[in-house]
């Protein structure tokens, strides 16, 4: 059966879960929710106050987190140089946006945040990975951690770097996050998660995750 978001059963996704929870993370050689879990530590505060704690930041979802494949350091210190160039409105704009349950962050808002990470901006191109997990962290009631395997998932066209495509995987998750999918009961998998549950979009990125890599 493809495993798309809507043609799932509810087996499958219990399933996808507890195999994320029981999974080890390639890049780290942890636990899938003991990494989770560092990164909450790491972002609990939100964004870093001086460059060196964003580069700090950035160099773990760059590097712990499978934000981008090489040069991470590289990477890392040049998405903190530009984050903090604006520290004050990117953080603003940031903590002023709805949780994605009651709306989809505008166009220009997602370009602002991301632009920092983006090849115009000095980084690699598949720094864009890295920006949506940094912002995953940094706002998760607000943005999916959109990768390779999620973009699968949820059934979206373009590549990492489209900004259409990343619009269209948040608009999906807002779709199963308000209940319109029946087979992903969050209620009931909020349960299954137990300890490691780390709110709503992250559970569902675990199913994209698992669900969508059997798709590749």
């Amino acid at each position: 059966m493809e495993k798309k978001y809507d043609k799932i059963s509810e087996a499958d996704a219990e399933q996808a879960v507890r195999d994320y929870n029981e999974g080890t993370d390639l890049h780290t050689d942890m636990k899938n929710p003991d990494v989770d879990h560092v990164g909450r530590v790491l972002f609990e505060s939100g964004l870093g106050r001086c460059m060196e704690e964003i580069e700090v930041q950035a160099r773990w979802v760059a590097d712990d987190y499978g934000g981008v494949r090489e040069h991470i350091d590289q990477t890392a210190k040049q998405a903190a140089k530009n984050i903090y160039s604006e520290r004050v409105q990117y953080d603003c704009i940031v903590r002023s946006i709805s949780p994605l349950i009651s709306k989809v962050p505008n166009t220009n808002e997602i370009e602002y945040l991301r632009g920092k990470f983006l090849k115009q901006s000095g980084l690699p191109q598949d720094a864009i990975v890295l920006a949506y997990k940094f912002l995953h962290f940094l706002r998760p009631d607000v943005f999916p951690p959109v990768d390779s395997h999620a973009r699968r998932f949820y059934d979206v066209q373009g590549g990492s770097r489209s900004i259409s495509a990343y619009e269209e995987a948040l608009k999906r998750v807002q779709y199963i996050l308000r209940g319109n999918v029946s087979s992903i009961d969050i209620a009931k998998l909020r349960r299954v998660d137990g300890p490691h549950y780390q709110g709503d979009i992250k559970l569902i990125d675990k199913i994209a995750y698992q669900l969508g890599g059997e798709n590749a």
